[in-house]
Formats: structure tokens, C-alpha cells, sequence
């Protein structure tokens, strides 16, 4: 058996109630392959001695950096971490990883920074046993193509969304089932800045319906694709406002996204790209919004994009010209970008539409 031990003057597993240690295995199928975790992050002034498995020399581990170890041989090599209550930070992408979470094998629980990448050999049924259990403390989560990943949010304590993430990427997970706001531990964390939702048929979210349902205000980057779930009425209470210092912004083939003309959009704005099968009118619509905010601008250049995404043209005549005000969709596209009215000193750089 491999053994990662911990030493020093950090916190103790067994005081905190916590499993001491962390244990997943690792199959090579040919002599000479590298064995590589990003990055596992250990507490400041920590050791972690590493035993890799296979007879070699052990190894000092330090602060935060990727490890990689090579095996001679094809293999089924067990590796296990003592004290892993000093480990904040796992990265884990390699294929040749085997784990499934569990209270023999189990998830360690004061890390603070998650990220899992393609696992076809990870399982993990959040919350099903302690040892499952979804760290509560973590501020970044990045999960994206876990196909074993089963999470049902907020339906035990040890499924619940860490309240205090403020990055968040979660994509291409058909095991997740997350109704946001609908119970205390299946809100959306407040504090999120950054924002990425991909796939997720199992996600619903009626944007500020309840209170842990509201859009999280302090969002600088939103990209929301392939979201049927989403129903999010812009501006028709205060938690389904736009985040106001948000700057890039996507949203595409989701679920039901209503914008009218007197909505507000973000002032430093410089990305824009909504794509979700919008008729003519909400194409118009839309522009007249941007339009509106246009005189605040604080965002330098970047792009709006109508086109696509099953959005019908703007009213008017392509390319636009001219007009002040503008009273066609072509010709407030036009004027984002030229100006001839004078309005603002924050022009964008281009906007395209369907033609």
C-alpha cells in the first residue's frame, strides 16, 4: 500500500472527526507511464511524504504544486493519503485514475479547491455516506465530465452546495440534479463571481423566485449554455436583476431568458452573447435595452452577438445606418457601434445579428 503522510503542527483529522486519510488507486497499462495530479495544495508549514507504491523512493510534498511520479510497469497501484485534513487543494485529470468516494475511500473533507476533469474511473455519490460527503468549504468547484458523479443538491446535509464558492464551473454532468433555491442547501452560493454552467439537464432555477434563487450580484463572468431549466424573467424583482459589475456575459439555448427594453443592463458589459431562439421583437427588444444603457457605458469596446442560436433578424435594413434616435433593430445596432447621435463615449466594437 501506497502511504502520503502528513507531519507537522496542523490540524488533526481524528480532533475534527474527520477520516484521516485518502485513498484512490491508479491503473497503468504499459511500462514507463507518467502519473500526473495538477496540482494538490498542502496547508503552509506542512510535510506530505509520499510513497508512490511500486518500491520507489518516498518524496517530500510542499505548498502547491503538481505531482507526477513514473511507473515502470502495467499495474493496479493503491495510493493513500494519512492526514488529509492538511491537503486544501486537489486538481485531478488523469485518465488513469480509479476512485470511488466512500468512507473507505474517502473525499477529503477540508479542501478548499476542487477540480475533476474527464474521470471515466471516478464514481461519487455525493453525500451517500460521510465519507462522500461535498466539502463544505470549498470556494472553487470545477466539475465537467464526471459521468459517476451522482448529486442530488440539498437533499442530505452532506449533498449540500458550499455556501462560500465564488468559481464555479459545473458542465456536462448527467447525474447532477440541483432545483436552486428549493431548500436551504441547494441555493446558489451568494458570493460567486465567476459563473459556468454547461449541460446540466438537471438543473432547474427559476432566477429570483426565492430568496436562495436570486442571482448572485457580484457575478463578473456568466455563461449559461444548454440550460433548459433556466427560467429567468431580467429585472422583475430585484434578484433577477443583472449582476451590475458583470462583463462578459453568454447565454445560449437556455430555457426561457425574458429581457425587456427597460431592463438595465451591466455598465462595464464587453461581452454579450445571447442566442436562444429570440423572435424578431425580442431581437428589437434587446437592442433597445443595450441602447438604453449605452449613455452609462463604462466597458471599452467588445462585441454583442444576436446571430445564431435560432434568433431571428432585427427589424430593418442590414447592415443599418444613421438615425437618432434609432427606431429599427438594424439601425440601433448600428448606432452601438458608430454613434452618430452622440450619446456616448463607449462605443462597442461590433455587433452582429441574424441577416
Amino acid at each position: 500500500m501506497t502511504q502520503l503522510t502528513c507531519t507537522g503542527a496542523g490540524r488533526s483529522a481524528a480532533a475534527a472527526g474527520l477520516p484521516d486519510y485518502w485513498t484512490f488507486n491508479v491503473i497503468t497499462t504499459g511500462a514507463g507511464q507518467t502519473y500526473t495530479l495538477n496540482a494538490v495544495g498542502v496547508n503552509a508549514l506542512q510535510t506530505c511524504v509520499v510513497d508512490w507504491g511500486d518500491g520507489g523512493a518516498t518524496e517530500n510534498w510542499t505548498g502547491d504544486a503538481s505531482r507526477s511520479h513514473v511507473y515502470a510497469g502495467t499495474g493496479n497501484y493503491t495510493v493513500t493519503v494519512t492526514n488529509a485534513a492538511e491537503i486544501w487543494k486537489i486538481d485531478m485529470r488523469d485518465s488513469k485514475t480509479s476512485w470511488t468516494v466512500s468512507n473507505a475511500a474517502p473525499m477529503p473533507a477540508n479542501i478548499t479547491y476542487l477540480y475533476i476533469l474527464t474521470l471515466a474511473g471516478l464514481t461519487w455519490n455525493v453525500g451517500s455516506v460521510a465519507g462522500a460527503n461535498m466539502p463544505a468549504g470549498i470556494t472553487y468547484l470545477y466539475i465537467n465530465n464526471i459521468a459517476g458523479l451522482t448529486w442530488n443538491v440539498g437533499s442530505v446535509a452532506g449533498a449540500n452546495m458550499p455556501a462560500n464558492i465564488t468559481d464555479m464551473t459545473v458542465a456536462n454532468l448527467a447525474g447532477l440534479t440541483w432545483n436552486v433555491g428549493s431548500v436551504a442547501g441547494a441555493n446558489m452560493p451568494a458570493n460567486i463571481t465567476y459563473l459556468y454552467l454547461y449541460t446540466l439537464a438537471g438543473l432547474t432555477w427559476d432566477v429570483g423566485s426565492v430568496a436562495g434563487a436570486n442571482m448572485p450580484a457580484g457575478i463578473t463572468y456568466l455563461y449559461m449554455y444548454n440550460v433548459a431549466g433556466l427560467t429567468w424573467n431580467v429585472g422583475s424583482v430585484a434578484g433577477a436583476n443583472m449582476p451590475a459589475n458583470c462583463a462578459d456575459m453568454t447565454l445560449l439555448s437556455c430555457g426561457t431568458v425574458t429581457i425587456d427594453a427597460a431592463d438595465v443592463f451591466p455598465k462595464p458589459l464587453t461581452t454579450f452573447r445571447f442566442e436562444n431562439s429570440l423572435t424578431q421583437a425580442q431581437v428589437d427588444v434587446v437592442l433597445a435595452a443595450l441602447y438604453l444603457a449605452f449613455p452609462t457605458r463604462t466597458g471599452t469596446n467588445g462585441t454583442i452577438d444576436l446571430a445564431g442560436g435560432g434568433n431571428a433578424a432585427p427589424t430593418g435594413v442590414s447592415p443599418g445606418g444613421a438615425e437618432c434616435p434609432p427606431t429599427t433593430g438594424w439601425n440601433t445596432a448600428y448606432e452601438l457601434v458608430n454613434d452618430s447621435c452622440g450619446v456616448s463615449a463607449k462605443h462597442w466594437a461590433s455587433v452582429t445579428c441574424q441577416v
